[in-house]
């Protein structure tokens, strides 16, 4: 592709509507004057100009090279840069047209909802009704719910920190303490998000995000729903696709997704906490087969094996989250975070939401002599976040049955079954 030269990159740039008419005409004459000439025939020196007043990013530089001029707003606001894909979205940084506040905005992919006659779009509208519902300081918020044509999106917090996939792989294992803070506050929006009948379902170190003042924020409520929306949503939206991640899969989410409570957050919490600790997934070898049936039947290495620091109690924690039969897990989220926390303040911490600022900045800066006041969390007793009954998972005893295996098999293979699609369809 030709490289556009500067007047050509002003001619895409009037068409993008990205800076006011006057608003461009007067920077471009301030940088003749200054220069005493013309606009120099390198279009990167204006686009760097323009980057530089602070009118258009570099995200929106790169695709006017490209010579993409249209889709830099959608309703009221106006799209500054991509920040990642969700397993069924694209989520952008986009500033309010008239109060100029940042917000993250999450939108489905037009192509995804016709290809799918729209079952996509009942989900995504069935998220955000979940995400909109929770209000609590370590969940993200969500603001908005709006269409811009048959454009849909809906408009969360931004959030300016790191996920925890991030953060270890930035820095390695996270000292103890710090583990148990971030681990524990993301136990505590989980807490509140079962208690108000949203069940997250897809928890891994990609979407729990640490702020730059230590908040933890759980993110992407991608695959949660109203519980009792659960089984109507499931058969009638999603069919029998599996979207969740195999490093961080519970038992039960492998042997059947339509039958799932609160405690496989749990399970997928306690994956995140053992990544944290250690620096890798509970099962980091093996093919997607392997890690599935893993799951179900095999209780990871103990903590302790790659952490020779980590005490036996904490391993006992993370050991407690990781059981097959979710019976055998802590039963709530209160539970999690009132474990971590006691266990922070008998190694002589005291829990603090703030104290994660340091793993933000530098993992290792948390200094273990360090005691803070005691934020006094809200009561443990917690509900159950449905009403309907659970069937208990068996507790797997020697090798499986065969049919198990053949069904664990089975599982896996929808799952790169569903991942090809999602893949194809991206790139359709």
């Amino acid at each position: 592709m030709a490289k556009l030269t500067s007047l050509e990159f002003v001619d895409y740039l009037r068409l993008s509507k990205l800076v006011a008419e006057d608003v461009l005409n007067r920077s471009l004459e301030e940088y003749r004057q200054e220069r005493g000439g013309d606009l120099p025939l390198n279009a990167e020196l204006v686009a760097i100009l323009l980057i530089e007043a602070g009118l258009i990013t570099r995200w929106h530089a790169d695709k006017i090279f490209d010579k993409k001029y249209k889709g830099f707003y959608l309703g009221k606001y106006k799209l500054l840069s991509h920040l990642g894909y969700g397993e069924m979205s694209s989520v952008y940084l986009a500033e309010h047209g008239l109060i100029k506040q940042l917000r993250a905005i999450k939108v489905l992919p037009k192509s995804r909802m016709f290809r799918s006659n729209s079952s996509h779009l009942h989900l995504f509208h069935l998220e955000a009704q979940a995400a909109a519902s929770l209000d609590h300081p370590n969940l993200v918020r969500t603001f908005d719910v709006d269409n811009d044509g048959d454009q849909h999106f809906f408009v969360m917090e931004y959030i300016d920190g790191k996920t925890l996939q991030t953060l270890v792989a930035e820095s390695g294992p996270l000292p103890l303490d710090v583990a148990c803070n971030l681990i524990a506050q993301a136990a505590e929006g989980l807490d509140y998000a079962h208690r108000h009948g949203v069940i997250h379902c897809d928890i891994k170190p990609a979407n729990v995000m640490v702020d730059r003042q230590g908040l933890v924020r759980v993110l992407d409520l991608g695959l949660a729903l109203h519980v009792n929306a659960w089984r109507e949503s499931l058969a009638a939206t999603h069919g029998e696709q599996i979207l969740y991640t195999a490093n961080y899969l519970s038992p039960e989410q492998a042997l059947d997704s339509h039958h799932v409570d609160l405690r496989t957050d749990i399970y997928n919490l306690g994956c995140t906490l053992y990544f944290l600790l250690t620096g890798h997934p509970p099962f980091p070898a093996g093919s997607l087969v392997q890690k599935v049936a893993l799951h179900m039947r095999t209780m990871p290495v103990d903590v302790s094996r790659d952490r020779r620091d980590c005490p036996q109690d904490l391993s006992a924690i993370c050991r407690k989250m990781l059981q097959k039969n979710p019976g055998l897990r802590y039963q709530n989220m209160g539970e999690v975070s009132e474990a971590l926390e006691s266990w922070l303040i008998n190694h002589g911490f005291v829990f603090d939401p703030g104290a994660g600022d340091a793993a933000v900045e530098s993992a290792v800066r948390l200094k273990k002599s360090r005691v803070r006041s005691l934020i006094q969390s809200h009561p443990k007793t917690i509900q159950a976040a449905t009403s309907r009954e659970f069937p208990e998972f068996p507790v797997p005893a020697g090798d499986p049955p065969a049919n198990r295996i053949f069904l664990a098999c089975l599982v896996a293979m929808l799952l790169a079954v569903a991942a090809m699609i999602v893949w194809l369809m991206g790139i359709g």
